[in-house]
């Protein structure tokens, strides 16, 4: 549970630090939210917010496994045997408690930490290459490892999504992109 609440924490901080650089981003006094701070604001508030509240859950139910398994007390829901009374108990010893490891168990799960590392360099491109061509590497890059090397589908899927991506907010919207 240490490294949910350390994850949690993380992403608190990163987007308090975005939530103060949207201030910069125009003159004192000249913020408003149809100033060019105010979605980048508005949408790092909301990060702020949720990320606050998943580490207030976190630590709360932190402090519930501490309670319950700390301090010697069986667990409410026993049966006569003395062992839980779903599958997943009985098969994790018996004792009413979860199973240590399995799927949404891992705080790093590799999968999203080289997902996460690849939307890095995808922002860190986009300067580069610009939005287009950043776009389309990332999409075929994630769909490559996502779809374990179906690069013909993954290359498709990739020229679709970069022109629908394009024609609605570049064409429709008229949304400038980088």
């Amino acid at each position: 549970m240490k490294g949910a609440v350390r994850f949690s924490l993380f992403w608190t901080i990163l987007a308090l630090l975005f939530f103060a650089g949207s201030f910069f981003l125009v003159p004192p006094g000249e913020l408003t939210m149809t100033s060019p701070a105010g979605y980048p604001l508005f949408i790092s508030a909301l990060c702020l917010g949720f990320s606050v509240l998943v580490l207030v859950k976190t630590r709360r139910e932190g402090r519930k496994g501490q309670a319950a398994g700390g301090a010697g007390s069986e667990p409410e829901e026993q049966t006569a045997g003395g062992h839980g009374s779903d599958p997943e108990s009985q098969a994790a010893g018996g004792h009413g408690r979860e199973p240590e490891a399995g799927p949404g168990k891992q705080v790093f799960d590799p999968v999203v930490v080289r997902l996460m590392i690849l939307l890095v360099l995808y922002v860190a491109a986009i300067p580069v290459v610009h939005y287009t061509a950043a776009t389309l590497m990332f999409l075929l890059a994630a769909l490559c490892y996502l779809r374990k090397g179906r690069w013909k589908n993954a290359l498709m899927i990739s020229y679709i999504s970069t022109f629908m991506i394009l024609l609605v907010f570049k064409y429709l919207f008229s949304v400038i992109l980088p």
